[in-house]
């Protein structure tokens, strides 16, 4: 699997945002590929599903690409669709293979975006994509709701950064990243999807992928924090690489392959300085819930910017659901709403709240519906009631109940 994904604006632009992960033999993932084609700046594909089939239409695709242009790219009869089925037909044993493209006319000024499916023994698809809409291949799909929070970040963005479309694609990626981790750390192995992305944008005749360097910190109370510093780059020989950094030195060098270049042998080698995946997981911790709640305590006492002592509370369901086809169904979180309320006590009652931050519920599947009927803002403090549905509420989170 992979994940491409473009939002085109309501004239000639576009974002775009790619993984680099590669699964071989069923299992095997390094993020190591770059699944981005493009002939003499003209053309440019974003790639997923078989390999193999893609390095048959890229190998005989520069007798055509002289030949192609706004006006026949999406044509039945174009050289373009016919090459497309050509290695359709000629190669059914190969699996699915789909993109998103552009061509670009550098003398007009102009672009235009597409979406190509390749259906070995059938035939292929091509289908321009449409103003101010996101389309996403691969993964995209499988993940819940990504398409509807890709546009509403996006609207959102452009209300505070303009049409600066390094920000928009940045937002888009933040959200996609989000999106995927709300669906539990193991998720970008399920997915096939490296926690690590690039992005480009398209204007006019005008496509740049950006070439980026990145800094993370993550700080918690319990944990050592996570700093990381990496970057997506060419190096001295010219390769697309990802390089890691430990105190402004380098220590890991990743280079990136075409599609063209992979040999189907690649080592078990994923890239993850943020450490996305090595988060906790409720999915790999409970693998026979269907549900769980997560239930979030944060105590805040007063200091020189706050007055008052504060207890915040969240519960959020998370619903345990499966998705893809019947055949490769795959297990992940599908968050729901949280429930939040905030509360302001006295020093001597602060002391009853530990400060425990995230706690996975475990509620009885037989008081599932009750509860949830139950779950309001107004009762997130009613020690009585969540004493009666929480295991070890007494130890966790309120200490009051138990003198």
């Amino acid at each position: 699997m992979t994940l491409h994904a473009v939002y085109r604006f309501n004239d000639d632009r576009a974002i775009f945002l790619s993984d680099f992960r590669l699964t071989e033999a069923g299992s095997i993932q390094s993020d190591s590929s770059f699944k981005f084609f493009s002939d003499d700046e003209k053309l440019g594909l974003f790639l997923s599903g078989d390999v193999d089939l893609w390095k048959v239409v890229l190998q005989e695709f520069n007798k055509i690409s002289c030949n192609i242009n706004l006006e026949n790219v999406l044509n039945d009869d174009g050289v373009f669709k016919q090459h497309l089925i050509d290695c359709a037909l000629n190669n059914p044993h190969y699996s699915v293979a789909r993109a998103i493209g552009f061509l670009i006319d550098d003398s007009k000024k102009e672009n235009i975006l597409f979406q190509i499916e390749i259906s070995p023994g059938n035939g292929a698809i091509i289908s321009p994509i449409e103003k101010n809409t996101c389309q996403l291949i691969g993964a995209g799909p499988l993940i819940p709701n990504l398409k509807e929070k890709i546009v509403q970040r996006v609207q959102k963005d452009i209300d505070f950064f303009g049409m600066d479309l390094y920000q928009l694609a940045d937002g888009m990626r933040k959200e996609t990243i989000n999106a995927i981790k709300s669906c539990g750390a193991t998720a970008f192995a399920k997915f096939g999807i490296s926690p690590v992305m690039f992005v480009s944008s398209l204007a006019g005749s005008h496509f740049v992928i950006r070439g980026e360097e990145l800094t993370f910190g993550k700080y918690s109370d319990k944990a050592p924090p996570i700093l990381a510093k990496y970057a997506f780059t060419t190096n001295s020989q010219g390769e697309k690489v990802l390089i890691e950094y430990n105190n402004d030195l380098q220590t890991r060098e990743v280079v990136l392959q075409d599609v063209q270049q992979i040999l189907g042998n690649s080592p078990q080698d994923k890239f993850d300085p943020e450490q996305h995946e090595k988060l906790f997981d409720p999915i790999k911790e409970f693998p026979d819930r269907s549900f769980i709640h997560l239930f979030h305590q944060w105590v805040v006492p007063a200091n020189s910017v706050a007055s008052i002592n504060v207890v915040y509370r969240s519960i959020k369901k998370i619903n345990i659901i499966e998705v893809g086809p019947p055949e490769k169904k795959i297990k992940v979180l599908n968050p729901l709403e949280i429930i939040a309320e905030g509360i302001e006590v006295s020093e001597e009652e602060l002391t009853l709240y530990p400060d425990s931050r995230n706690n996975y519920i475990l509620i009885d599947e037989s008081l599932e519906k009750e509860f949830d009927d139950l779950v309001k803002p107004a009762n997130l403090f009613n020690h009585e009631l969540l004493i009666r549905y929480i295991p070890n509420y007494e130890e966790i989170l309120y200490k009051g109940t138990m003198e």
